[in-house]
């Protein structure tokens, strides 16, 4: 039985990097990636668990825009083994890919995507702490989306930046009031 209690001292130490490349005038690359060590030290049901180790994350995107309308991403991620609790999970990654095109004078956006292409996210791992005994898990549940949608932004915002401009030039400046 994993324990869901305080498991005890638990450090984590890392460094992690977001970035945005535009190249190219009509492509871009994002990724944000960590590197993280974890150690979990704790007394469990009278044993002695020490759970220690790092991981890898990077989840990189690069995207295209045309100056016709048409879009498209090509993404992922992938997560190497973590430490976390009792628990000692495997690496898992995901692929994802859209094409997108604006239409309607630019305020339609029509998207066909899918997400876990390849059908690769499928966490599992070992449940430690347990003894004399040994645990783990493996997920099978389905993944893969397939998407299609149809945005409509009824306006650019125009009338949102009046608005506000008006009730901050109210609060800049004093104000009269008159009554009979």
């Amino acid at each position: 039985v994993s324990q869901s209690r305080y498991l005890g001292k638990s450090h984590s130490y890392g460094v992690s990097v977001n970035a945005n490349i535009p190249f190219k005038n009509q492509f871009a690359f994002q990724v944000y990636t960590e590197v993280m060590t974890n150690i979990i030290l704790s007394d469990l049901n009278g044993r002695s668990l020490d759970n220690r180790g790092t991981y890898w994350y990077i989840g990189p995107t690069m995207i295209w825009a045309s100056d016709k309308g048409w879009g498209a991403e090509l993404g992922g991620t992938y997560i190497s083994r973590v430490v976390t609790g009792q628990f000692k999970t495997i690496g898992v990654g995901t692929a994802r890919v859209g094409l997108s095109k604006k239409i309607m004078k630019g305020k339609g956006t029509i998207k066909l995507s899918c997400d876990d292409l390849f059908h690769t996210n499928r966490p599992g791992g070992d449940i430690l702490g347990l003894g004399e005994s040994t645990a783990s898990w493996k997920s099978r549940f389905d993944t893969q989306v397939v998407a299609f949608s149809f945005t409509y932004r009824f306006s650019k915002g125009e009338s949102l930046k009046a608005r506000n401009a008006g009730g901050a030039d109210m609060e800049k400046g004093p104000h009269i009031v008159t009554g009979n």
